[in-house]
């Protein structure tokens, strides 16, 4: 990821990192098995996205890890280390969520996203939660070449 970013841009996380995760958690397989053919998984992955294969090199390498941990760390730093992800900046305010069972899209995502900013606002705001009510979905599945 890290390497896709580095020499296509930020955008270039928006696409590889969907083709990882539902190659990972989705196809109904041991996603523990995805995790010990990673190599294979970050390439097709790699092609789904439309960037160069040749890019998943760099996981084997440490390359790109001081980028890695100072992102991490940019990202992480406002809650700690034990905030879990995801984890939001908005307004000058960093907190943990929202958890969703499932991706929103055009007008709902707006509608999400407005009522987090709003929270994100209130200064005494610290957690809101609640009993997971439905499956994770991770979108659509796709193929895993082993």
């Amino acid at each position: 990821m890290a390497a896709a970013v580095a020499h296509h841009g930020p955008l270039a996380m928006a696409a590889l990192y969907p083709a990882i995760a539902r190659r990972i958690f989705v196809n109904g397989a041991d996603h523990y098995q995805a995790i010990r053919d990673l190599p294979a998984v970050i390439g097709t992955a790699l092609d789904e996205a439309g960037l160069p294969t040749e890019l998943a090199e760099a996981a084997g390498t440490d390359r790109y890890d001081a980028g890695l941990r100072a992102s991490h760390d940019e990202g992480c730093g406002p809650l700690g280390e034990d905030a879990g992800t995801p984890i939001l900046h908005l307004d000058g305010n960093a907190f943990f969520g929202p958890v969703l069972t499932s991706a929103p899209a055009g007008a709902d995502a707006v509608s999400v996203f407005d009522a987090v900013r709003l929270l994100a606002t209130g200064p005494h705001v610290i957690q809101i939660k609640r009993p997971m009510s439905a499956r994770l979905d991770y979108g659509p599945a796709c193929a895993v070449e082993s």
